[in-house]
């Protein structure tokens, strides 16, 4: 009942409609706000419902897992991946030279990912060979500059998923029981996202990510959602510093937000990889790691 009740509040979190946050009008999502007195993260005319434009994202790209108690490295495994979401990106003018360039977006994505030896050669002596289905869902935020038509986004997101190992385990030695926790079974986890977006064309976007994930042997319910409050107060401070970068420096506000973020989540990812619900005493989880490249489809 615990989980099922995790998982409903997350999909919450990640898919309803937050007007309590968001009371606006509906707006066209290029429009720019002109009216105001500085600097401010609520004149973006924004609402991260569901009703706004489609993307498709494809990525490939090269993973590697891995475990802290394992004796053996897993072979290098190539990524294939197919998301599937909405997004809204809005105009702000910089108070301080009056140009239109800064951007702000918001994405959610539902996604499935498949890992395998056989999309990537891996010459490593001795490893550890599985293949993983992922799936899941992908809330991405950022900020970035317009130059028409083109423009560059800098991203961070966070995830939560769902993802079944498969191995032979009978060949791992005394590596069997702690990848007999995964395997065959599908396991929750959690992932943060750094990337860039060049958009070429209205319709077309080049996107390079890194991902950064855990994956828990057994989800303890309770311990998780406590590490999720200490990781959300965290970032509510950086927030608020960050907001004070883009009042007196617009301009390096979309830069300064992408390295503080992307740098604290990887700073939980590191925590979490000794202790799954870091920071409550608990055992090491199956990490994931990825770098990808990728198109999107803006419509």
């Amino acid at each position: 009942m615990r989980k099922i009740f995790f998982v409903f509040f997350i999909c919450g979190l990640f898919i309803l409609p937050q007007p309590f946050l968001f009371a606006q009008e509906e707006n066209d999502t290029t429009e720019v706000n002109e009216d105001f007195d500085e600097f401010d993260f609520d004149d973006f005319e924004v609402d991260f419902s569901f009703h706004k434009h489609p993307t498709i994202g494809v990525n490939y790209g090269l993973a590697k897992l891995s475990h802290k108690d394992l004796s053996k490295n897993f072979k290098d495994f190539g990524n294939l991946e197919l998301k599937l979401g909405y997004y809204d990106k809005s105009l702000y003018e910089d108070h301080c030279s009056g140009d239109n360039y800064l951007t702000k977006s918001s994405s959610r994505y539902v996604f499935a990912n498949l890992i395998s030896k056989d999309y990537w050669k891996d010459n490593t002596n001795n490893p550890l060979e599985a293949s993983a289905g992922r799936f899941g869902i992908l809330h991405e935020k950022g900020y970035g500059y317009k130059f028409d038509p083109a423009g560059i986004t800098l991203y961070t997101a966070t995830e939560f998923n769902w993802t079944r190992l498969e191995t032979d385990v009978t060949k791992a030695g005394i590596d069997s029981s702690t990848l007999g926790l995964y395997n065959e079974a599908f396991r929750f986890g959690q992932a943060s996202v750094a990337g860039m977006q060049f958009q070429i064309i209205p319709l077309i976007s080049l996107d390079f990510n890194y991902r950064y994930a855990v994956v828990f042997p057994r989800h303890l319910v309770w311990k998780h959602l406590g590490g999720l409050i200490v990781e959300t107060a965290v970032n509510g401070s950086l927030d608020w510093f960050i907001k004070r970068v883009f009042k007196f420096a617009p301009a390096a506000g979309p830069i300064v937000n992408f390295v503080l973020k992307s740098g604290l989540d990887y700073a939980f990812y590191t925590l979490r990889k000794d202790k799954m619900n870091w920071p409550f005493e608990t055992v090491s989880p199956l990490s994931y790691e990825s770098f990808n490249v990728g198109l999107r489809f803006n419509f």
